[in-house]
């Protein structure tokens, strides 16, 4: 068993530097290092190493399977 699984979700700023994230990852899922879509978790977050923030987002109320929108940054 792995310790998360990676997230297919689209590249995004980091929400204190502007840097570009792409290694999505979740322990929503079976945790077990494999790619699953934003429908199958309910927060998805990454590590920016430019400035050592975590973003991480979680979906909103009334979601509806692997679409973006359904998903909101966290402060």
């Amino acid at each position: 068993m792995g310790m998360y699984d990676r997230v297919k979700a689209p590249t995004l700023p980091c929400k204190k530097c502007g840097e570009r994230l792409s290694d999505w990852q979740s322990k929503d899922a079976d945790c077990e290092c494999e790619e699953v879509g934003m429908g199958e978790v309910d927060c998805f977050y990454d590590w920016c190493d430019n400035c050592k923030t975590m973003n991480t987002y979680r979906r909103k109320h009334n979601p509806r399977p692997d679409r973006f929108e359904d998903f909101e940054l966290e402060e």
